[in-house]
């Protein structure tokens, strides 16, 4: 069934938003005791992985590492300073053809301002959807009609494409139960594939944390196969995290876009680029393509005395201002990732994700964000 959200739907109706920390995909979050139930419950079939670890169990080592990386200082690693060098970043992003994927979660459709975020990405994954576990049937998350149009009217007129999005941290428990079994499996696709054709969007992102065993693998791959042949043209991503042995059994499944999870780096590491270059010059050795892959770019950062995670328009709305306070990748830095991607080669970059940026100006009872408009939104600093 396709849920598409009115204007006072889903965290609009709370005075509350959902915390950053509850929308930043996983492993970013240091979740032991999730990765711990996970992996208890996929005893279904043989996990697999070197030296016997299961893909969960490789992640939550994945998430500890990056999250105890942390330093009272934000970066030793300097990116360039100069009006000068930003401006020859900023030329480099505007003549390339790079990928920039933004995802926008389910409780921002209503506050985003869709007429200034896409012109400026390539791709715009409306994220949030599920699956139910004991029937299959898509649980599928959309903006309101008009807002859809819109969304819609201004794809076209930019180019952008348009892709539903599919689990995430804590939306993932249905991939298993549903794409491992033959008919829940099937009423997913059937239902899915007729969804698809009536919004008529351009693709899907696959965003399972974490598939952990060859079995899980395979029904990825038939999914991609079977979803491909079913809507010939469509897109068809997934987000990984950065680690080789999930680039090593995931790419073979045929996905068009694998965006690596390397967010982390902006806000408890201080050496953010060379982390992100050591990373990724890592997947590229088992991708084989690196036109397939993206470069995780992120919206947040952290406090730099309470270590809570936030966005970049928190910083605006809640702390005036005052960037001194948070570890946070500024647009210096994410345009030095930018030219990081080019360097190596791939695809683009990813966005998690452009609701956190700051709203350049009203949208309906949202109010602006950004103070000077634009030209303090990370994504127009960055993007064309």
């Amino acid at each position: 069934m396709v849920k598409k959200r009115s204007r006072a739907g889903g965290a609009a109706q709370n005075s509350q938003s959902p915390s950053v920390v509850d929308s930043v995909p996983q492993p970013l979050q240091s979740d032991e005791s999730r990765v711990a139930q996970s992996s208890g419950a996929n005893s279904r079939s043989k996990c697999w992985g070197l030296a016997g670890l299961s893909l969960t169990v490789i992640a939550a080592v994945i998430a500890a590492l990056l999250l105890s990386a942390g330093d009272e200082s934000f970066p030793p690693e300097q990116p360039p300073k100069s009006a000068a060098d930003v401006s020859t970043l900023q030329k480099r992003r505007l003549t390339s053809r790079a990928v920039v994927f933004g995802f926008l979660p389910d409780y921002r459709f209503d506050s985003a301002d869709l007429e200034f975020i896409i012109p400026r990405v390539t791709h715009l994954c409306l994220f949030g959807s599920e699956a139910d576990p004991k029937t299959g049937a898509p649980i599928i998350k959309l903006p309101s009609s008009d807002r859809l149009d819109v969304a819609k009217r201004v794809a076209k007129q930019s180019g952008t494409k348009l892709l539903l999005g599919f689990g995430g941290a804590g939306r993932s428990d249905f991939f298993a139960p549903v794409l491992n079994n033959a008919q829940l499996h099937g009423r997913f696709r059937k239902d899915l594939v007729a969804a698809m054709k009536k919004e008529q969007l351009d693709g899907i992102e696959m965003n399972w944390m974490y598939p952990s065993t060859s079995h899980d693998v395979g029904s990825l791959k038939r999914f991609v196969s079977d979803i491909k042949a079913d809507l010939p043209g469509i897109l068809v991503t997934m987000s990984l995290p950065p680690d080789r042995q999930f680039a090593r059994a995931i790419v073979p499944a045929g996905f068009d876009l694998l965006h690596i999870m390397v967010y982390q780096g902006g806000v408890a590491r201080s050496d953010s680029l060379s982390f992100a270059k050591t990373m990724m010059t890592s997947i590229i050795k088992e991708a084989g393509d690196p036109g397939k892959l993206t470069l995780g770019l992120p919206f947040y950062g952290s406090m730099i005395k309470s270590g809570e995670v936030v966005s970049y328009e928190e910083i605006f709305t809640r702390h005036e201002g005052d960037f001194a306070l948070a570890r946070f990748e500024d647009s210096a830095h994410l345009l030095s990732k930018i030219a990081l991607a080019e360097e190596l080669r791939i695809a683009g970059v990813a966005i998690w994700e452009v609701g956190q940026d700051c709203r350049p100006r009203a949208v309906g009872s949202h109010a602006q964000t950004c103070p000077k408009g634009p030209s303090d939104s990370l994504l127009g600093a960055i993007s064309a």
